[in-house]
């Protein structure tokens, strides 16, 4: 019986590109031991539509699920299986079209700036498309033709567990406070000021309550060419966290009231400044296969169903020093620190806190955390890496 695998393929992606999503669907579609589907959607919407109508027409999940989309439409993905259909597909095949995919960086499936440079010059020159021998073939084509290969000779697919994550109801592989959701904030092109402007108005965007009733979005708009206006920033944050630290104390490390109990037990300090709840190591800078591994364990937990919990109550001018270790996926020994594997969190904020699940950021009033299931990540690529700094 052939193989069933459904792809989504979201066309606002950061890095969705025409041709290669018509590669994608030409690929899939040539081995006959593959029963392949191919959607394209362009809004949340659109998304439950199509899905829907897929399980209407096959009543039964697709044996892989193929996604096209970076970690945002991978966590609205993961939560439409989970809450309507009461499962998430085993086995997952991460197409990276999108701005960034942290949670396939480790496997080394992620365009990259090199893959950005083959979808441009394949698109100015109009080559030849002839994908088996093409020297601009980009990942996710790459990924796509070895589904196909293996499918033609019946041949397993080599693939690594990742842990998923219940966050109030919806599914990702991550999610965090304070500075982790600041600085996503800061990527898309948000200010301090804006986000002083939209926290004052909570009384407002609480009207529009997703997951369980404790999750509430966000109405921030995410601007285009977040990544440069991003470094700028970072380059300045570091620059003045030596020269003057107390310029971030109050936005990137200022302190969040919270009642955190890891595993049951309660945590002693009630004030934060940042928070990371994850299944996998990676924090992307918006360039796909460079990341920082602040979660360096995480995915170690995965026998045990434990992701990791990295909470700290660490200044500007502390965190400095460890910056390196950041990025090199090196433990933080340091007292303003808490670094456990845990299978449950549940935090109580004395007021709304910013928060982001796998980028898309919302606000919390209560999160309750539990590790959900384990996937399998298809990924030809046998040596299992990250690219570092």
């Amino acid at each position: 019986m052939p193989r069933k695998i459904l792809t989504i393929i979201n066309k606002n992606a950061g890095n969705f590109n025409t041709i290669e999503a018509k590669n994608l669907e030409t690929i899939l579609q040539v081995a006959p031991q593959l029963d392949s589907h191919v959607i394209k959607t362009d809004s949340l919407d659109d998304l439950y539509s199509k899905v829907g109508e897929y399980m209407r027409i096959h009543h039964q999940l697709p044996d892989i699920l193929g996604i096209g989309s970076g970690d945002g439409g991978a966590h609205h993905i993961l939560s439409l299986f989970a809450n309507n259909y009461g499962i998430i597909p085993k086995t997952i095949a991460p197409f990276p079209i999108g701005t960034i995919i942290n949670y396939a960086t480790p496997f080394g499936i992620t365009d990259g700036a090199i893959d950005k440079i083959k979808k441009k010059l394949r698109d100015k020159l109009l080559v030849d498309n002839s994908l088996r021998y093409n020297l601009l073939i980009t990942k996710a084509e790459q990924l796509a033709l070895y589904i196909m290969d293996n499918s033609l000779i019946d041949q397993p697919l080599h693939t690594s567990p990742l842990g998923v994550l219940n966050i109030n109801g919806l599914r990702g592989f991550n999610t965090g406070f304070g500075i982790v959701p600041k600085f996503v904030w800061l990527y898309y092109g948000g200010t301090k000021e804006d986000y002083i402007a939209e926290i004052n108005d909570f009384d407002i965007i609480k009207t529009i309550v997703i997951g369980n009733g404790d999750l509430f979005a966000s109405k921030f708009t995410k601007k285009k060419g977040g990544f440069s206006s991003f470094m700028k920033t970072v380059s300045s944050a570091i620059f003045n966290a030596i020269i003057k630290p107390e310029i971030h104390e109050d936005f990137l490390f200022d302190s969040i009231e919270a009642e955190i109990y890891l595993d049951g037990k309660k945590v002693q300090e009630n004030y934060f400044t940042g928070a990371l709840f994850t299944t996998h190591e990676c924090v992307g800078i918006g360039v796909n296969g460079i990341a920082c591994k602040p979660a360096y364990r995480a995915r170690s937990g995965v026998a045990q169903n434990k992701f990791q919990a990295v909470l700290t109550t660490m200044s500007a001018k502390q965190v400095l020093p460890y910056v390196p270790s950041l990025a090199a996926g090196k433990p933080i020994y340091h007292r303003g620190i808490i670094d456990e594997m845990v299978n449950a969190v549940e935090i109580a904020f004395a007021k709304p806190a910013l928060i982001q699940i796998d980028g898309e950021l919302m606000y919390s009033k209560k999160l309750i955390l539990r590790y959900d299931s384990t996937v399998e990540i298809i990924h030809p690529f046998r040596k299992e890496r990250i690219s570092l700094f």
